[in-house]
């Protein structure tokens, strides 16, 4: 994989030499493949939405904390992508204790629902007795839990897989694109930058 300046780069030059060597500024060319990026991601989701788990990025140990109506919340660390679907760019919520190995909380499922989907599962039995099943709503800046969500598991702090948009991501990270994504990212943006459709890009 690629970093992301390696990517950008790779594009400027590619620009430059389409434009008869007139460049444009490696800041408008970020813009652009940050635009190339979401569309790729929109044509994972289009065609399998666990394919959405390669483009994630790990967030590990953050703190659950109780709001004033006293249900827990996690700031999100950072921009999620917008995505059609319940969790959005959450893909996965976890306990940092959760231990394959000994089974320790691995019984403990955080489940995406409607902020109104997780307010009546509240309000049932089988809501009630499924202590197993703590169910989460994504706002734009942070995670809400619903009363399943105990101070234990607060405390042991959780885990998150984000597909995050582009400029999240450093100059020195890599970009997590599958074998020959990468190359679309690059010919997506050099389309983008010059006007050039897909039949004549060179």
């Amino acid at each position: 994989m690629a970093t992301k300046q390696q990517l950008i780069d790779k594009v400027y030059w590619k620009v430059r030499d389409i434009r008869g060597g007139n460049a444009i500024h490696r800041n408008l060319i970020e813009h652009y493949m940050a635009s190339a990026w979401n569309q790729i991601l929109h044509d994972a989701f289009n065609k399998n939405v666990t394919f959405l788990d390669f483009y994630a990025k790990e967030y590990t140990a953050l703190t659950p904390t109780k709001g004033t109506e006293n249900q827990y919340t996690v700031a999100m660390p950072a921009a999620i992508a917008q995505l059609p679907i319940k969790g959005e760019g959450v893909r996965r919520v976890q306990s940092t204790q959760a231990d394959y190995t000994t089974g320790a909380n691995v019984g403990v499922k955080f489940v995406p629902m409607s902020e109104s989907a997780m307010r009546y599962k509240d309000n049932i039995d089988v809501g009630l007795a499924e202590n197993s099943i703590i169910g989460y709503t994504v706002r734009y800046d942070s995670i809400w839990f619903d009363k399943n969500m105990t101070s234990a598991l607060a405390a042991a702090k959780v885990n998150l897989l984000l597909v995050v948009p582009f400029d999240v991501y450093t100059s020195t990270e890599k970009i997590p694109a599958p074998s020959g994504k990468d190359v679309d990212l690059v010919n997506l943006t050099v389309q983008l930058a010059t006007g050039i459709t897909g039949g004549e890009n060179k």
